[in-house]
């Protein structure tokens, strides 16, 4: 177990990070594709297009980076509370509440996130009130 839970967790990471950079990456290829279309059609100054560009990128990277960092937040206190308890063989009962209290802020972060969609980003606000009925 002792040789398991530090590289799993970093693989669990690493695997996060790269597909958030994916998405990342291809959103701002769409963001791209959609600006162009826009230039296309109408006839603003390319100032005004360059600023659009880069408020919608700024607002994409900025919903990736609180996403991101609720992750981590949310998932630390239970990898250094397994750390602790599998590398330094401390299993104290306060050490082992933190351990559960760390579990259940874990899976808040499942919960958080559908929150911070619909927050962030329009479409999934849509999306998520078409879901339960509301228009």
């Amino acid at each position: 177990m002792r040789y398991i839970s530090g590289p799993s967790a970093c693989i669990c990471v690493s695997a996060i990070l790269i597909m958030n950079y994916k998405i990342f990456k291809t959103a701002h290829r769409a963001n791209k594709r959609r600006q162009q279309r826009i230039q296309q059609r109408t006839a603003d100054s390319d100032s005004t297009r360059q600023h659009q560009a880069f408020t919608a990128g700024f607002k994409l990277a900025k919903t990736i980076v609180i996403i991101l960092g609720c992750f981590c937040g949310c998932w630390f206190p239970l990898m250094v509370s397994n750390a602790i308890q599998i590398y330094a063989n401390i299993f104290t009962v306060d050490l082992i509440t933190y351990g559960n209290m760390a579990l259940y802020f874990a899976v808040l972060n499942s919960a958080l996130n559908p929150g911070i969609y619909a927050w962030k980003i329009n479409t999934f606000r849509a999306a998520l009130f078409r879901l339960f009925g509301r228009n």
